[in-house]
């Protein structure tokens, strides 16, 4: 009985003994393992992480230095531009070339430097936000993920540890039990989400039932505290179940599940990164575009600049017609490589030809601008060519802004191939650059085979150290607060939660972590979202608007001439006198720090003195314009052999082959006589001026105004409009007619009454007349004469409501083309004819007086003036002629007799006043001459009135 017992009593105990062996055995090799996988995950997940800080620095690099070669290449085109603007400009060396040219050459260096300034500030923009996100992210955001001391210890375990393990696991039969490979799980539904089931069940009933038909119910995930993978559920060590809860699970009981991870979904880091290119993509895309605008400007400029070059200074005519083929070579090679042909929402397609045709115009304008021959056709075609070209730079702008002209069509996201740049549609790019931003943003989800370590530990962490679960949930519900995970610190261990041992407590939730806390919501806040497009939009258009400009400015051009505005016709645009600066001698050149010199003088052409050496030979002392050279005829000092040295240079190379032909000696002569033939013309006029004039030159001259002398001599009392200045009298039987040379008038129904009435009105139809210089008041109306000889009738026998319909005659005065009227009379239709005298600019002392109709006029005489007769009204009484002077002295002159009498001028008065026209009265009534004067209204002061006057 004491046998059996003691030896069932000594196996038991040698069973136990084994048994405790065997699982300590087992606990001492499992502990090791333990914590050399917790630290071989770690090294992997801090690898991972570590890739993602590169991705973050790959692309926000990219950015960086795609922006920084911007700006060096713009910088560069700038120093260019500053080059060509200063000391490149055209006309240095030469005469210069038309102002459409240098309109051209100016234009596209300015554009240009506006494409390239404005690309380097947006270039300069998106670098140093690509940087500071980029920074932002590393040092805030995506950090690498060391485990914490209190991480380690809890990882770490003990062999003493085995003496608190449950009696069970210390004293565990092994083979007792079947293991199984992994707990049951059943495969997920694709579209299956855990809140539609939830709301599934909530609704229940017939809904619940046919929703509960289409999709799989929500399947519970196994709780790893007894479900492993390794073994059976019932017969795992508790120190398997401690490795399985602390290191994979997060060592926190309770969390709630979140199962919305799945296998290829798209890492944290990535979405914080497309949300922090959003605020630089734009910068990136548009200062490329600029870039090639502004390059695109520049090869204008160069062209431009050669044909300038080639054709005013060089004259190299066929040179200047193969220039433009290089430059707008290149200017499409450039084009195709950056612009990609696509339909898009273009509305100019195909546009960019007429830009590229635009040098071509403008070669051709400028081989017709310096035709030897001169003809108002060319003119006609030289201006046609210019419009041609600035309309071809104007349609150039509006391709360029249809070019930059964001994709507001796509809808869908472009392909993600290897090797090629990829965005998301919501970002508006301009698909006709799509091929040359290179711009790249991070993918929307990761590639098959490829794994994302936190994603895993978020998901074993929520399933409580579970197996990689697949997505069954969407978003959670707003009122669930379980499945946040409590963020901590900006990325860092919180002290007062040490149990979290999650990834994710390492960075905290990526949630909102870039756009909450970027450093640029102020800037963004305070303007539009879109400002690179905006201020792309303003510089493109700009440009349009510039050319547009230039083609009204070359239409005034065209009509009133180039150097109207600027300079006397002949003389040059130089403020110092270039022909009387010494400038091959050193003391030519002039310091600001010394004294003014001696020859320095404003360019006057008549008071500019030559020495005799200066038209011929060249020496030291020659006086020549700046970059004329030497002299081709050269004078002979001394000798023959001097004098045939000259004349060969010049005929190769000399800046005055004019003088060389067969009247160079005579062109010398005459130049050389200048002063002799100034001073001989000078005494004739002299002498003139002492001999004894005709009759008709000797007007009585105006007394001097007396002491106490009266206010107005003879004058009317007419109740004149306010502000009306009349420059012209017409008279018709008792009513008198007071214009102005603008068209406005006064009505003098009868001047008998000692106060007339002045109704005033106005002529309509006389559009854009310069200026009124004379009439008549005929029986069928008013017959006007304008400034450049147009006949303009009005008829009827008043104005109507203040208003005398007026419309341009079919008859043409005599005028030589081009010429301008002072003053003008006509009378009336007879059965010989009428009598127009006319008073030309050219010669305001001769009244050209002329007969015939419209289809045939004949000169008729003249009638000269005397030289001082200052302003001159001009009417025809009868067979009279009156000239009315600036003293108010008149000349009447009987064209059928030519006798010749003086109405003296009025007594002079204290008020200073301007006779303007005259009238005589045909009726037997009333009689006398009528003077129309404008008179001072009180002394020391700028208002004038007007005065009519009865002598």
């Amino acid at each position: 009985m004491h046998v059996p017992a003691a030896a069932a009593a000594a196996g038991t105990a040698y069973t136990g003994k084994w048994l405790f062996d065997y699982n300590r055995a087992n606990f001492q090799y499992d502990v090791p393992q333990r914590f050399g996988r917790f630290m071989t995950s770690r090294g992997m997940l801090n690898a991972q992480v570590g890739q993602y800080r590169q991705d973050v620095h790959g692309i926000a690099e990219l950015t960086a230095s795609k922006m920084d070669t911007v700006q060096a290449m713009m910088t560069l085109v700038l120093c260019v531009c500053a080059a060509l603007s200063d000391a490149g400009r055209i006309g240095m060396h030469g005469c210069a070339p038309p102002q459409w040219l240098c309109g051209l050459y100016s234009g596209h260096i300015y554009t240009s430097i506006l494409y390239c300034g404005t690309a380097l500030w947006l270039g300069m923009h998106g670098s140093l936000r690509a940087q500071c996100a980029m920074t932002s992210l590393l040092t805030r955001k995506v950090r690498l993920p060391i485990p914490s001391m209190a991480q380690l210890d809890a990882a770490r375990s003990f062999g003493s540890a085995f003496e608190q393990q449950k009696f069970g696991d210390i004293f565990r039969v092994p083979f007792m039990r079947h293991p199984e490979d992994a707990p049951e799980l059943p495969a997920a539904d694709p579209g299956d989400s855990g809140e539609e089931d939830e709301e599934t069940k909530e609704k229940g009933g017939k809904d619940g039932k046919k929703s509960g038909k289409k999709k799989a119910s929500k399947v519970h995930l196994p709780d790893p505290r007894t479900e492993f993978s390794s073994t059976a559920r019932d017969t795992v060590p508790s120190w398997i179940r401690d490795e399985q809860v602390v290191d994979k699970g997060g060592g926190l009981a309770g969390l709630p599940t979140r199962d919305d991870f799945e296998p290829h979904e798209t890492p944290e880091h990535f979405k914080m990164l497309l949300t922090a290119q959003e605020e630089w993509w734009q910068y990136d895309v548009y200062a490329r575009v600029l870039m090639l605008y502004g390059s695109c400007q520049f090869l204008y400029a160069v062209c431009y600049y050669c044909i300038g070059t080639t054709t005013a200074e060089l004259r190299g005519f066929w040179i200047s017609w193969s220039m433009p083929m290089l430059f707008m070579a290149a200017q499409v090679l450039i084009l195709r490589l950056d612009v990609v042909r696509t339909s898009g929402n273009h509305m100019l397609p195909n546009a960019e030809w007429i830009g590229h045709l635009a040098p071509y115009f403008a070669v051709t304008a400028t081989t017709l601008e310096y035709r030897h021959l001169y003809s108002p056709t060319t003119v006609i075609l030289t201006w046609i060519f210019v419009f041609l070209t600035y309309f071809a730079h104007f349609v150039m702008a509006l391709r360029f802004l249809d070019l930059a002209w964001p994709d507001w069509n796509r809808a869908t996201d472009m392909p993600d191939e290897p090797g090629k740049p990829w965005w998301p549609s919501s970002w508006k790019v301009p698909s006709a650059f799509r091929n040359a931003l290179w711009l790249l943003a991070p993918p929307k989800k990761l590639e098959p085979g490829q794994h994302d370590l936190l994603h895993e530990a978020e998901g074993l962490q929520s399933a409580g150290g579970g197996v990689e679960i697949r997505r069954r949930g969407g978003k959670e519900k707003k009122g669930k607060s379980g499945g946040k995970v409590k963020e901590v610190g900006e990325g860092l261990v919180s002290d007062e939660a040490p149990g979290e041992t999650s990834p994710t407590t390492y960075r905290g939730e990526a949630e909102g972590a870039y756009t909450g806390r970027s450093p640029f919501r102020a800037f963004a806040e305070a303007r539009s979202p879109d400002l690179p497009w905006q201020l792309a939009r303003v510089a493109i258009c700009t440009v349009g608007f510039l050319w547009l400009y230039m083609a009204v400015a070359l239409f005034v051009e065209m009509n009133v001439g180039p150097d109207t505005l600027m300079k006397p016709p002949g003389e040059p645009p130089w403020i110092r006198d270039q022909k009387m600066k010494t400038v091959w001698v050193p003391k030519g050149w002039h310091m600001s720090s010394e004294p003014l010199p001696s020859d320095y003088r404003l360019e006057s052409s008549t008071l500019a003195k030559y020495e005799d050496s200066s038209v011929g030979g060249f020496n030291p002392d020659d006086i020549h314009s700046p970059g004329v050279g030497e002299s081709g005829v050269q004078e002979s000092h001394g000798g023959s052999e001097h004098a045939g040295a000259g004349h060969s240079g010049g005929d190769s190379h000399s800046a005055h082959r004019r003088l060389a032909g067969a009247d160079g000696q005579l062109l010398r002569d005459l130049l050389k006589a200048t002063d002799g033939l100034t001073w001989l013309h000078d005494s004739l006029q002299e002498m003139e001026a002492h001999q004894a004039s005709p009759l008709y030159e000797l007007p009585p001259s105006p007394a001097a105004p007396s002491f106490m002398a009266p206010t107005t001599v003879n004058a009317k009392q007419v109740n004149w409009p306010a502000l009306f200045e009349p420059h012209h009298l017409l008279c018709r039987g008792s009513q008198l007619m007071a214009l102005t040379s603008r068209g406005f008038g006064a009505h003098l129904h009868d001047v008998e009454t000692e106060k007339v009435d002045a109704t005033p009105f106005a002529l309509e139809g006389l559009g854009a007349v310069r200026s009124l210089v004379g009439g008549a008041w005929l029986d069928e109306g008013l017959q006007l004469v304008t400034k450049v000889g147009e006949l303009f009738d009005c008829p009827g026998v008043m104005p109507v409501k203040g208003r005398w319909a007026c419309k341009r005659s079919s008859t043409k005065l005599p005028l030589p083309h081009g010429s301008q009227l002072l003053a003008a009379a006509i009378s009336k239709p007879e059965d010989s004819g009428r009598l127009v005298a006319l008073l030309f600019e050219n010669a305001p002392t001769i009244v050209n007086l002329f007969h015939g109709d419209a289809a045939s006029w004949t000169s008729a005489g003249e009638v000269h003036l005397p030289s001082d007769a200052g302003h001159v009204g001009l009417s025809i009484s009868g067979k009279d002629i009156l000239a009315l002077l600036g003293t108010g002295a008149v000349l009447r002159r009987n064209f059928h007799e030519g006798a010749t009498t003086w109405h003296p001028p009025p007594p002079a008065t204290q008020l200073p006043r301007e006779y303007r026209g005259a009238c005589d009265k045909d009726d037997p009534g009333v009689g006398g001459l009528f003077r129309l004067a404008l008179r001072q209204a009180a002394p020391k002061t700028e208002a004038w009135l007007p005065e009519l006057s009865l002598d």
